[in-house]
C-alpha cells in the first residue's frame, strides 16, 4: 500500500471524484479496495479532511440518494488507486426544510401484523430521511384522547421519531379509529408548525386500518369526535384548508374507498397497500419523493 506521505500528496493532487452505486463498487476486485477512513472525534484512526465543491448537476446527482443508500455511493481514486467511502451527506442548499405528522391508527384493525408491519417499515423509511432538513412528529391514535396525543407530538429528528414508533402504544381490542377528528387535528398542528417556521413545508401521513370506526355501531362516538358523511364533509374541508399535503395510505386492500380520497383530498394521496412491510416501504419511498420534488 501507498506510503501516507503518497497517500497526502494524491489527496492534494485529487482531480476527479464521482458518484457510483454501491453495486458498482462492489464489483471492483479486491486488490482494489482500499477503505477511506472517515474523520470521527472518537476515532484514534489518522484521516485527512478535505471540502469538495460539487455543481449544481452533481449536487442534484447527489440529493436523490436516500441517505440508506450514500454509504456505498461514493468513490474515491487516488493515485490510481479505488477508495470507496462510508458515506458523506450532501448539504442541499435547494432543499426545503419538512415538518412531518405521522399518525398511527390506533383501532383494534390494526392489532398484530398491522401495527408490526407499520413500525418495521416506518423505522426503515425514517432512517433514510435528511435530519438535516426534516422533522418528523408521530402520533398514535385513540378516541379517548386523542387531541391530547397530537398536541403532546413533539417535531423532532427522524431518528427520533423511530423511537417514537417503537413505543408508540399497541391497538386495544376495542379501540375505535377517531380518522375524521385525527386529520382535522394533525392538518391544524402541522399548519402551526409551518407557521413557526416559514420556510418549511408541512406534511401529515396516515398509517389506518382503512375506515373511520367513530360511531359505526361499536358503542357511543366519543364526545366531540366526528363521525357520519356531516363529519367526513367536516374534517375534509379543514384538512384542504390548513394547505398542508396529505399521504394516507391503508393496509386493507379493499379500502382505498372513496372515504379516504375525500378526506385526502384532491391535491392529497390515499392508497390501499398489502399488509406488508416491504409493499409499505415501497409507498413510503414515494412520499421521499414528493418532498424531492416540491423543492
Amino acid at each position: 500500500p501507498p506510503s501516507a506521505a503518497r497517500m497526502i500528496k494524491a489527496l492534494l493532487t485529487l482531480c476527479a471524484v464521482t458518484l457510483v452505486t454501491a453495486a458498482a463498487g462492489q464489483s471492483l476486485g479486491a486488490r482494489d479496495r482500499l477503505q477511506l477512513v472517515r474523520c470521527a472525534v472518537e476515532s484514534d484512526a489518522p484521516c485527512l479532511r478535505t471540502r469538495l465543491e460539487l455543481g449544481q448537476g452533481e449536487r442534484a446527482a447527489a440529493g436523490r440518494l436516500d441517505s440508506a443508500q450514500e454509504g456505498g455511493a461514493w468513490t474515491v481514486r487516488l493515485d490510481g488507486a479505488r477508495l470507496l467511502g462510508l458515506g458523506a451527506r450532501v448539504p442541499d442548499p435547494s432543499m426545503i426544510p419538512a415538518r412531518l405528522l405521522i399518525l398511527l391508527d390506533g383501532g383494534s384493525g390494526m392489532a398484530g401484523k398491522g401495527i408490526a408491519f407499520t413500525r418495521i417499515a416506518l423505522k426503515a423509511w425514517l432512517k433514510s430521511l435528511d435530519s438535516t432538513a426534516v422533522k418528523v412528529a408521530v402520533a398514535s391514535l385513540d378516541a379517548r384522547d386523542l387531541s391530547q396525543r397530537i398536541a403532546d407530538a413533539v417535531f423532532d429528528s427522524p431518528a427520533r421519531a423511530m423511537q417514537v414508533v417503537d413505543a408508540a402504544p399497541g391497538p386495544e381490542p376495542k379501540a375505535q379509529s377517531p380518522l375524521y377528528s385525527a386529520m382535522t387535528l394533525a392538518a391544524q398542528r402541522v399548519r402551526d408548525a409551518v407557521t413557526a417556521s416559514p420556510e418549511a413545508q408541512g406534511g401529515v401521513l396516515l398509517v389506518t386500518a382503512g375506515a373511520n370506526e367513530v360511531g359505526r355501531g361499536r358503542g357511543a362516538a366519543a364526545a366531540g369526535l366526528l363521525a357520519g358523511p356531516d363529519g367526513l364533509s367536516q374534517a375534509a374541508r379543514a384538512v384542504a384548508q390548513s394547505g398542508q399535503r396529505i399521504w394516507i395510505i391503508s393496509l386493507a386492500p379493499d379500502r382505498a374507498s372513496d372515504e379516504l380520497r375525500t378526506l385526502a383530498g384532491p391535491e392529497g394521496s390515499a392508497v390501499a397497500v398489502p399488509l406488508d412491510p416491504n409493499a409499505l416501504v415501497v409507498a413510503l419511498v414515494g412520499i421521499s419523493r414528493e418532498f424531492r420534488a416540491s423543492r
